[in-house]
Order: structure tokens, then sequence, then C-alpha cells
């Protein structure tokens, strides 16, 4: 099954949906065209989701695109990338060193550039 993002104006994932593999192969090979011309063409996708204006093929195993992409996930263009929403900040008391979210652009995951205290795993 090919998995595929929807889009809104703004890139935000608004919904995943599948496809029957056999829907977007063309000559042997995955054509993500096809995928994006089946949704909104036969399906008629943006009669379930107006604010639908594109769609981006996601792997469920982020082969590509940096991560199987989620509901709020903001697509990059010109990263290629699935990126999530930055998170919020930590809550005072988990804070040893104040810092700020990073993108790192290697991983396009976000990280804490200050230092947070160890988590303890308590036993019950």
């Amino acid at each position: 099954m090919a998995h595929f993002a929807l889009l809104d104006s703004k890139n935000k994932v608004i919904f995943v949906t599948v496809i029957a593999n056999e829907k977007i192969i063309k000559d042997g090979v995955e054509v993500e065209q096809l995928g994006i011309d089946f949704l909104f063409n036969t399906v008629k996708i943006q009669s379930l989701y107006p604010e639908a204006v594109t769609a981006k093929q996601t792997s469920y195993n982020a082969n590509f695109r940096n991560k199987y992409a989620g509901f709020g996930d903001t697509f990059d263009s010109e990263k290629d990338a699935f990126i999530s929403d930055k998170p919020s900040n930590p809550s005072e008391e988990m804070i040893l060193e104040l810092g700020e979210w990073i993108l790192n652009e290697t991983t396009f995951n976000w990280e804490y550039s200050g230092k947070l205290k160890p988590l303890i795993n308590a036993k019950a």
C-alpha cells in the first residue's frame, strides 16, 4: 500500500490515506503524481477534505521524507521532509539549564539546547 498525506494551503498535513500500489505503478516504477491524480481526479478527495490542495507520498517505514507524516506535521518542500511542530517548552521544574528548541538540519527532529533533569523510573 502507498501512503499519501493530504496538505492544506500552508503545507500542513490534514489527513493521511492509503492507495493500492497498482494505482501508482507505471512501467514497474512508483510514480507519486499518479497517486496525487488518483486522489484528486478519481476519488475526488476534495469533496471530503475541501481544504486539501495537494498531496505528498509518505513512507510508513520512514524510508524517505524524514518520517511518516502525521496530522499537523508540516511538509517543507525545500527539505523534502515532513517536520513535526516545534514542541512546547519543558516545565520549569524539569529545567536545569534554560535552552530552546532547535531543528536539527540533518535529522529534521527538534532538539532541546538546554539541560533537563533526568527522568527517574519509579516502581510502584
